[in-house]
């Protein structure tokens, strides 16, 4: 089975000011089809260097970032917008609604982005909004939305093009504890629902917990572990 994310070897690193900090030293993992990753580690350690790389938004200093067995560095940078686009879902904890498109639009958006007929994705967007607790809300606009209504619009936006990868980076963080337990269950449920992968990024180890493997990063270095639904009985 082709690993729906892979990294081998990756190293990243940034300049800041006369100095290089390197951020991933030689990473190595896979992320599996149907997989929940829980991704952790305090700020600065790399996490949303990890994110970015997945998603095509960087690319390696050297080594290689595989999405669904396609290498993001070999890409051009149209290419790279075109796999996001097609087979990456991305939430972040900032929703990223357009607020001039209506709910039903910004889920919607990736479809007439590759010209898909609006009558072809409307009974998928419609249904999807149902999932999500939102049915009859389409017409509305995201600023009549509450905070966590807003992410559940980002979280179907996110998974409308039904993606092999989803890249969940803080999600819940502007969002109370009911809210944001709610959204991770839905992020779960609809993911492996839909057959795909998802890369969760916390601060929170409350959520180990849905994890297949857990990721910390450490002084550079990925460790990798079983996660609580892959551990072995007692």
């Amino acid at each position: 089975m082709t690993p729906a994310l892979e990294f081998r070897a990756v190293v990243k690193s940034f300049r800041e000011g006369s100095a290089t900090r390197t951020v991933l030293c030689g990473v190595d993992a896979q992320v599996q089809p149907g997989e929940v990753i829980v991704l952790l580690g305090p700020s600065g350690s790399g996490k949303s260097t990890i994110v970015n790389l997945a998603a095509g938004l960087d690319v390696p200093e050297s080594g290689m970032v595989l999405v669904a067995g396609q290498d993001l560095a070999g890409c051009t940078e149209r290419q790279r917008t075109l796999l996001r686009r097609r087979r990456i879902g991305l939430v972040f904890q900032g929703y990223n609604l357009i607020p001039e498109l209506s709910v039903h639009d910004n889920v919607a958006l990736r479809g007439a982005l590759d010209g898909v007929p609006a009558r072809q994705t409307g009974t998928a967007v419609r249904a999807l909004l149902a999932e999500v607790g939102l049915a009859g809300r389409g017409h509305e606009f995201p600023d009549h939305l509450s905070g966590g209504e807003q992410q559940r619009v980002a979280v179907a936006a996110a998974l409308c093009h039904q993606p092999e990868l989803v890249l969940a980076d803080e999600p819940t963080g502007a969002l109370d504890i009911a809210t944001a337990a709610q959204i991770v269950e839905l992020l779960v449920r609809l993911t492996r629902g839909r057959g795909g992968a998802l890369v969760f990024v916390t601060h929170n180890p409350e959520y180990l917990r849905i994890a297949d493997q857990v990721w910390r990063l450490d002084a550079g270095r990925l460790i990798t572990e079983a996660g609580a639904d892959q551990a072995a009985p007692p």
